[in-house]
């Protein structure tokens, strides 16, 4: 899929929130 479109980039960016969440959450329960 070398087509680049608005859906790939939302979703793109949906992924990198939930990494950076679940990252927080991570943090969170791990203190």
């Amino acid at each position: 899929m070398t087509v680049v479109s608005p859906m790939t980039t939302k979703e793109r960016r949906v992924s990198k929130v939930a990494e950076e969440g679940r990252k927080v959450m991570g943090i969170a329960i791990g203190v």
